[in-house]
């Protein structure tokens, strides 16, 4: 016996407006609202397809899982670079932390004096 395949592309609007209707869809029937955006989808599609599959009395054994990708960087032996935490700065940045460190001493200096004059 001869099978055929078909392949179907699907394209959602996932705009506000559009999630809210799938939303509303999925609390008409009763069922869960999942809280993600991404799981609404999944869901909705998979409701739709096991509605058509009951009402044409075909079971296709469709299931939609939520997207996610297939290898993470990790698994492909991606390592992400460590900074030291201690790392050295740029000359033009050490000027400007010694700028701020000197301001912040003539700040200090002038608050005790008027502290101790002034009072």
């Amino acid at each position: 016996m001869a099978s055929t395949a078909w392949l179907s592309t699907i394209t959602i609007n996932t705009d506000s407006a559009s999630l809210r209707r799938m939303r509303g869809s999925l609390r008409r029937d009763d069922t869960v609202v999942p809280f993600r955006d991404s799981d609404v989808i999944a869901k909705y599609i998979n409701h739709v397809l096991d509605s058509n599959g009951a009402w044409d009395g075909i079971d296709a054994g469709i299931t939609v899982t939520r997207a996610k990708p297939v290898r993470q960087p990790w698994q492909k032996g991606l390592q992400q670079e460590l900074q030291p935490l201690l790392a050295e700065f740029s000359p033009k940045r050490r000027r400007q932390l010694n700028g701020l460190a000197c301001c912040a001493f003539g700040a200090l200096i002038l608050l005790a004096c008027f502290v101790t004059f002034a009072l």
